[in-house]
């Protein structure tokens, strides 16, 4: 139960963190284009996601979540069930 808590939990706080992120990219640069100057400096801003770096982000937060479940698994593994019960409650 505490690793299927841990895996909800845990997967859509990174989606909502990520989608959070790109938007607020796409919103602050922007406004640093318009905030710096833009009839002394026209310099246009462009905004590049590399599916490729997406990729490799993905993957890296995926093998931290899954070596945090293991760790779970492994400290309920070696508790009682009173004390795993007592863990999910905090």
């Amino acid at each position: 139960m505490l690793i299927n808590e841990h895996i909800f939990s845990t997967f859509l706080s990174v989606i909502a963190g990520g989608v959070v992120g790109m938007v607020s990219t796409l919103l602050f640069v922007k406004l640093f284009g318009i905030v710096y100057l833009p009839e002394k400096h026209n310099l246009d801003i462009y905004i590049y996601f590399e599916m490729g770096d997406i990729v490799k982000l993905s993957v890296v937060i995926v093998l931290m979540i899954l070596v945090c479940i293991l760790v779970l698994r492994r400290l309920i593994k070696s508790l009682n069930i009173t004390q795993a019960l007592k863990l999910g409650e905090e």
